[in-house]
């Protein structure tokens, strides 16, 4: 079963989390099957997730990063696939 794992940032306001996720499943794009599973983790902060993002991109493995406007165009939230299992398996899931 395929996964498609959005990271999200930790110290963001809960609501915020939740449509940080939101935006980044979108930029990952496209119409998932129905046997794909949706996966959301957490990093610390915004140095963790930018330190995810360049090992996935090291790794050459495919993600897509949302920057939030109405915050600076900080690093928010990223999506991948399931190539990035073993990249993300110590983040805990989001809660």
């Amino acid at each position: 079963m395929d996964r498609v794992y959005i990271v999200v940032r930790k110290d963001l306001p809960v609501g915020l989390q939740m449509a940080q996720a939101c935006h980044a499943a979108r930029a990952w794009g496209g119409t998932p099957p129905h046997d794909e599973n949706l996966v959301v983790l957490h990093a610390e902060n915004e140095d963790h997730l930018r330190g995810i993002l360049e090992r996935l991109h090291l790794a050459d493995v495919s993600a897509r990063c949302f920057q939030e406007p109405d915050l600076g165009y900080q690093l928010t939230a990223i999506a991948t696939d399931s190539w990035a299992k073993k990249y993300l398996r110590n983040l805990p899931l989001a809660r």
